[in-house]
């Protein structure tokens, strides 16, 4: 977790992420914290330091590989090692910066070259693609929302998305990407469903929300607002929470 991390390199938690969580619906952030969050500057040391933790957990995990390797021969391994930032933060609308979409995703198998892949995936591709790098049948891979990675000759995804509903489940959150833009839509619910006459969406460039720049974009971007809308209209309509 960010906290043990933050001991062993000796520097604040705010340092390590500019998210703040939220352990529970009373916590607030106060307006110190966030102007802290968002004037610091950047710190090489800090850099430094993230290095080196970095390259103290490849070494722990080439033992790992290592062993597989001696007991098992690399021919017949198939390892996926993927990194899930569930966090969740005070503003929702990052949840697909640049720091939080582009996580760990490591493979090692014999049927894939050496080298890396800059194609979008999801979480929910780990399995189906899992299946076909073991040659495992998945009976339910029709219906699955998940696809093989482009690697392994599947269509390569032209877009991302999250979705985040509120601990105290009643707002909906939707962030979409692709490589220029991010579409940002956020709801409550009225009895089971979404309330998707009163909802707020956003647009921006890509390169501005990585940065923390939400200049809403959506009025001179009409025509890729417009499908961005027919997009997470197809995804909205369809939720619906199940009662306890």
């Amino acid at each position: 977790g960010i906290s043990s991390c933050a001991t062993q390199l000796n520097t604040d938690v705010y340092d390590l992420d500019s998210r703040v969580e939220i352990e529970n619906k009373n916590r607030e952030v106060s307006t110190r914290q966030k102007n802290k969050l968002r004037n610091r500057t950047t710190d090489k040391k800090l850099i430094q330091r993230k290095g080196q933790v970095l390259m103290e957990l490849d070494f722990h995990l080439n033992q790992l590989f290592q062993h597989l390797e001696n007991t098992f021969h690399r021919k017949d391994i198939t390892a996926v090692l993927l990194s899930d930032h569930g966090t969740v933060m005070a503003n929702n609308k990052e949840l697909l910066t640049k720091d939080r979409s582009k996580i760990c995703l490591k493979v090692l198998s014999p049927i894939l070259s050496q080298g890396i892949d800059e194609t979008f995936v999801c979480a929910v591709d780990v399995l189906p693609s899992i299946a076909d790098l073991t040659s495992i049948q998945d009976p339910c891979s029709e219906i699955r929302d998940g696809r093989k990675w482009s690697v392994l000759g599947g269509t390569p995804r032209t877009m991302v998305r999250t979705e985040s509903i509120s601990p105290i489940g009643n707002q909906y959150e939707l962030v979409l990407r692709n490589n220029e833009f991010v579409y940002y839509y956020k709801t409550s619910f009225i009895g089971r469903r979404l309330d998707t006459n009163s909802c707020e969406e956003n647009l921006y460039f890509v390169t501005d929300f990585d940065h923390g720049k939400y200049r809403d974009i959506s009025a001179k971007s009409s025509e890729a607002f417009s499908e961005f809308q027919q997009i997470s209209a197809g995804i909205v309509n369809n939720i619906l929470i199940k009662e306890n």
